[in-house]
């Protein structure tokens, strides 16, 4: 019983062994270059070129977001707050 539930998490984990990183991802880590041959592999140049530009824009924007994020805005929204201390409870 075991095998037949465990057979699809092994096939799915050897699968992903092969997927590239998310270009999005590799953008934020400052990994361009990897970012567009990833980006390459699936569009063409001509929207390879629209795209790296909205990874761009994008990959900027979430840099300015995180440096005006703090550990206490967090806890400033209720549903948060709430689900943090029942994940601390139950540890």
């Amino acid at each position: 019983m075991l095998g037949v539930a465990g057979l699809p998490a092994v096939i799915q984990f050897c699968v992903m062994l092969f997927l590239p990183e998310s270009p999005r991802w590799l953008f934020l880590k400052n990994r361009k270059d990897e970012a567009i041959s990833v980006l390459s592999n699936i569009y063409t140049y001509e929207r390879l070129e629209d795209e790296v530009n909205y990874l761009t824009a994008v990959s900027e924007q979430e840099m300015q977001k995180r440096k005006n994020i703090r550990y206490m805005d967090v806890f400033r929204s209720v549903e948060i707050r709430n689900a943090f201390f029942v994940g601390a409870g139950l540890q």
